[in-house]
């Protein structure tokens, strides 16, 4: 079995729900008294990977407190807190000498309810990536990643007339990391799109609660 970690990008402010964080980090918020996080590390670890990474930025060192080096289902957490915003893209640059393998990155302030073994057996070439993509039914204000259709060979690319979007799952080989440079950048404004234009992209559709 390939080895495969698995990076939760853990580092957004929650400006736009401040109100309900009570000096929290956006991935600490509690829904009916569960933590969001709690939620997403328990859907993560029915799977089998090898190490999780949480890369935190805003408010980390309560996540780094909660969550650094503690072992879920057998497998170890590190916690990485960015010394200055980097962004969802330019955060993923501190993995370069810790990642050798595919890994696979989820948004931590997302819960999309697929079968990750689905992602972890989708093969990529070496210059490709994979996106997870749903269908927006009511995400009117999202412009990130939208107008996307899948072809038949599971290739991504931009159809005005789509209603695919972004589903925050992605999975990468360990030469996607050698790109990276640590500068405040995102992989939804500016590494996915150009990617897409390149033909570099793959998917699946699900139709999973999002």
């Amino acid at each position: 079995m390939n080895k495969i970690d698995i990076v939760i990008l853990a580092g957004g402010k929650g400006s736009r729900i401040k109100k309900y964080l009570q000096s929290k980090p956006k991935p600490l918020i509690k829904i009916n008294n569960f933590i969001f996080l709690n939620l997403l590390i328990k859907k993560i670890f029915k799977y089998n990977f090898n190490k999780l990474y949480i890369l935190a930025g805003y408010r980390g060192a309560q996540i780094k407190k909660k969550y650094h080096k503690k072992s879920f289902n057998f497998v170890k957490t590190e916690v990485i807190i960015e010394k200055k915003a980097l962004g969802t893209a330019g955060s993923l640059s501190q993995l370069k000498n810790k990642i050798n393998h595919d890994f696979i990155v989820v948004n931590g302030d997302t819960f999309f309810d697929i079968n990750l073994s689905k992602v972890i057996d989708f093969k990529l070439n070496k210059n490709e990536i994979f996106l997870s993509l749903v269908k927006n039914r009511n995400y009117k204000s999202n412009k990130k990643l939208t107008f996307l259709k899948l072809n038949r060979n599971n290739q991504i690319s931009y159809n005005k007339n789509s209603i695919l979007i972004n589903g925050g799952i992605y999975k990468f080989n360990k030469f996607f990391l050698k790109q990276i440079i640590r500068k405040n950048y995102s992989l939804e404004n500016d590494i996915v799109p150009k990617l897409i234009n390149k033909k570099k992209v793959k998917g699946i559709v699900f139709d999973n609660f999002f």
